[in-house]
């Protein structure tokens, strides 16, 4: 329990961070400046959408396992290598002639097996390996596909790439040990890739309105006047304090006090488009 209040500080500034990126990311889309139509309350709110919630836990994944483990293993390397010490100083003096005679017997072969071995069980392979192909792959999917229809093609490419370094920092001590030393840098830089994601997604979801894919269709009275969504009006969301319509044909973004908005419906939109 202790462990976890040490962490609500760091979970509160990844709740905002996290929050305000989801919207900042989606409304700017639309020329629409979020930060002065929305409370601090509605930035934590935002954390409800699945993207940000995935996210935070994958944040609390790395941070709880991996940095901790780090500090674990580096306690563990350090207590073993001041056990051992004397012993191997000794086992080297012993063996150095047997090192020296192995050392002639070295062929040409064992030199490129072991540079194979090298690059194949090297985290920079793999890391820009996948980055490569992930990429190729993309561009072929563009040809039949629109962006925003690759949200979950760029989620999976995300957690392989997670999931790669993880593995490739797990596997080698240096990084332990880096991670160990330095948790905060370590930190930011999760931090900063996660949000780069959820920027990503949300924009596309941006593109999907724009391209006249709308979940919601609304009506309502402003001012004594009707104002309906149909195949070139579409509704963009909402804040407390405001309502946002997107119009298709002038690319203009319509906003509305809600203060002044009477009898509003809201019902599940007719206008899909077909890819």
């Amino acid at each position: 329990m202790k462990k976890l209040l040490e962490y609500i500080p760091l979970f509160t500034i990844c709740l905002l961070f996290f929050g305000y990126t989801n919207l900042h990311s989606y409304y700017q889309e639309f020329r629409i400046d979020i930060y002065n139509h929305i409370s601090n309350t509605e930035i934590i709110l935002s954390f409800l959408p699945t993207i940000v919630v995935w996210s935070i836990l994958i944040y609390s994944f790395f941070y709880q396992i991996l940095i901790n483990e780090a500090v674990k293993r580096k306690e563990k390397v350090d207590e073993i290598e001041d056990t051992t010490e004397e012993e191997n100083i000794a086992t080297v003096i012993e063996n150095e002639p047997e090192n020296e005679q192995k050392k002639i017997k070295v062929t040409k072969a064992s030199k490129i097996r072991k540079v194979l071995k090298n690059i194949f069980t090297s985290f920079h392979f793999y890391f820009f390996g996948w980055g490569i192909v992930s990429a190729i792959l993309k561009l072929i999917l563009l040809k039949y596909y629109f962006s925003f229809q690759l949200q979950e093609y760029d989620l999976f490419v995300s957690f392989v790439v997670i999931f790669i370094v993880y593995m490739g920092i797990k596997s080698k001590r240096n990084e332990v040990e880096y991670i160990s030393e330095n948790p905060i840098v370590v930190s930011i830089f999760i931090i900063l890739f996660i949000n780069l994601q959820i920027s990503n997604y949300r924009k596309q979801d941006a593109k999907k309105i724009m391209f006249g894919i709308s979940e919601k269709e609304i009506c309502f009275k402003y001012n004594g006047k009707v104002i309906q969504t149909y195949s070139k009006l579409f509704y963009v969301g909402q804040t407390q304090s405001n309502l946002f319509l997107f119009n298709r044909s002038t690319k203009v973004t319509q906003v509305f006090n809600i203060n002044n908005i009477d009898s509003l419906t809201i019902k599940e939109s007719r206008y899909q488009y077909k890819y």
